[in-house]
């Protein structure tokens, strides 16, 4: 969510609950809107009130990129280029480019009444000076003066960070560290696997790193709380707060970040995390490399002769697909290993948690995992997987979280997948769809996308 704000369209200021302007008025006020569920928030100098705010869940997007430039290097040397920009009117998304123009050392000026609240300083600028953002979506200036700040530039807050986020993404340059080359990954994760030497690779998922993201914003939309509890895996008990055990959740997560050594990349909404969580000597690889066109170097090679366990919900259909091994692909073929399965529990919208917690189900499945005899671990266990990966290396083994991505090394299918080029190309008539039963409301999650 993003704070923006508005002036004179509703009357009755008492109506709303009220919050005075500080330091942690932003962190406060997403907080207020979580658990007073309110539409508008009442702004005070501290006397009297001055303007309404409200919770814009449409600009998630936008603050977001604001948050991976913050802490992005190769970001923070491209916006110094700047030199001079004047932020007009003002809202969250505006207050954190100021702070990141005086953080980089742009000479930054501002115009707007809301802007002499918030940062104290004489904020009247009489023409845009250096690059001009006009903050779109809220009134941060007078009236009469809206219509010819707007039309003065077409440059908002939007367009600058879609653009300089776009242009930073497509050499992945957002990063603070350099992705290995496809080959470089795979002799890494050879190595590790032949060493026997505990080593964790893992993929974050999109809702798993948003749901942190705004833990440690003080700020848990409901859209992605609700993607966690349904489609990830993530359940509470009829008597679980859901903000403690989200907390405790990411908690969870945050820790399993330290352990990562190998961070695969995939989704946009982990590079702020993986920024500022990892811990030094970690790398960063593309997920696809690991699962798609694996050729005489790949790490697939290394399992041959190993014991290999499979977390996953459906051993039955890599059973099947395992013992045909050698016509799923046209010019590459699983090795020869001890293929040992752990079958993980659908818990989907509650579904079969018998009564434990899903930490304790976490600690029970960590348990019998330890109690299996094996030489590397791949899983894919939705929002069990990250964490559980963290659990795997603890125990001194190999473990390599490739959630959805387990599906193409065994010729498997799903429906999100036949879109990836990268994956479909590879299709042929010995791969099938899961041949497991679909828990109960399958086709609720991701749009049933795992199942045929």
């Amino acid at each position: 969510m993003a704070i923006r704000f508005c002036k004179g369209t509703i009357d009755n200021y008492e109506k709303f609950p009220n919050l005075s302007i500080d330091e942690n008025f932003f962190a406060t006020a997403h907080k207020i809107f979580i658990d007073k569920k309110v539409e508008y928030i009442t702004v005070c100098d501290g006397i009297k009130p001055i303007a309404f705010c409200y919770n814009d869940e449409k600009s998630d997007v936008h603050l977001h990129r604001v948050f991976v430039m913050q802490n992005s290097r190769q970001a923070m040397l491209r916006i110094r280029d700047i030199k001079k920009a004047t932020i007009v009117s003002f809202n969250e998304i505006a207050y954190h480019l100021y702070q990141l123009f005086l953080k980089v050392g742009v000479d930054v000026y501002v115009k707007g009444d809301l802007w002499c609240q918030f940062i104290g300083n004489n904020c009247t600028v009489t023409d845009i000076i250096g690059e001009g953002f006009f903050c779109e979506g809220n009134e941060g200036l007078g009236l009469n003066d809206l219509g010819y700040w707007k039309a003065s530039f077409p440059h908002v807050e939007y367009i600058f960070w879609k653009e300089l986020y776009e242009e930073l993404n497509k050499c992945n340059k957002l990063y603070n560290m350099t992705m290995l080359k496809k080959d470089e990954i795979n002799r890494l994760i050879s190595d590790k696997i032949c060493k026997a030497e505990p080593f964790m690779v893992a993929r974050l998922g999109n809702t798993e790193a948003v749901i942190v993201q705004e833990y440690l914003r003080g700020a848990l939309s409901q859209t992605w709380t609700q993607w966690l509890l349904n489609t990830s895996g993530f359940y509470l008990l009829p008597n679980d707060i859901i903000s403690d055990n989200i907390e405790k959740y990411a908690r969870l997560t945050l820790s399993s970040i330290m352990d990562c050594d190998v961070h695969l990349h995939c989704f946009e909404s982990a590079i702020n995390l993986i920024n500022t969580q990892s811990r030094a000597g970690t790398h960063l690889a593309d997920w696809y490399d690991l699962y798609v066109d694996f050729d005489e170097s790949s790490w697939i090679h290394a399992l041959r002769g190993k014991r290999v366990l499979i977390v996953s919900s459906i051993g039955d259909t890599i059973d099947v697909q395992y013992k045909k091994k050698d016509i799923l692909f046209e010019t590459q073929a699983l090795p020869n290993f001890n293929l040992i399965h752990y079958h993980m529990p659908e818990t989907q919208f509650g579904n079969g948690c018998n009564g434990y917690s899903w930490f304790e189900m976490l600690n029970k499945i960590a348990f019998d995992i330890s109690k299996i005899e094996f030489d590397v671990a791949i899983v894919a266990a939705g929002a069990y997987g990250y964490p559980l990966a963290s659990l795997i290396k603890q125990m001194n083994k190999v473990v390599i979280e490739l959630c959805s991505g387990l599906y193409p090394l065994f010729g498997i299918k799903n429906k999100t997948q036949q879109i990836i080029r990268r994956v479909s190309k590879h299709y042929n008539a010995n791969w099938i769809f899961p041949i497991e039963t679909p828990p109960a409301q399958y086709e609720k999650i991701e749009k049933g996308a795992y199942w045929e």
